[in-house]
């Protein structure tokens, strides 16, 4: 089962904030995680969770996030959402910047929708997953 959690602006503002909502967000992974049967069981300490983020057109906050989200805890994958059809995600610039310990995968999308954020990735293989809206 997949866990989705959606933070809000206010948590990009104060990393401090971001680094306690995600606390919470474990904590909530912890307790709540159900097996196949249906009974509460606990997750082992190395389960993780995957951040989705969508943006259009904002290389340079991108960039800075990403390397903030880097340090995060429990954190396996990044999905960027790219919503700019008409140019191409900051892949190669992120992948110049040196090796990162969390991987970034760009999903480009043919139109620009608030929705495209909201499908599946297969690329998600964790149980929980926190969206962050920008």
């Amino acid at each position: 089962m997949y866990w989705h959690i959606t933070l809000s602006l206010v948590c990009l503002l104060d990393m401090e904030l971001f680094i306690w909502a995600i606390k919470q967000l474990l904590i909530i992974l912890l307790k709540l995680r159900q097996s196949s049967n249906n009974s509460l069981t606990l997750l082992d300490p190395e389960d993780s969770f995957t951040i989705i983020m969508q943006t259009y057109n904002r290389t340079d906050i991108l960039l800075k996030l990403l390397n903030h989200y880097q340090a995060v805890p429990h954190l396996q994958s990044i999905i960027i959402v790219w919503n700019n059809p008409s140019e191409s995600p900051p892949r190669k610039l992120w992948d110049a910047l040196g090796p990162h310990p969390v991987p970034i995968i760009f999903k480009e999308q043919s139109v620009n929708r608030m929705r495209n954020r909201l499908q599946p990735h297969p690329e998600i293989k964790t149980d929980g997953g926190c969206e962050i809206l920008r």
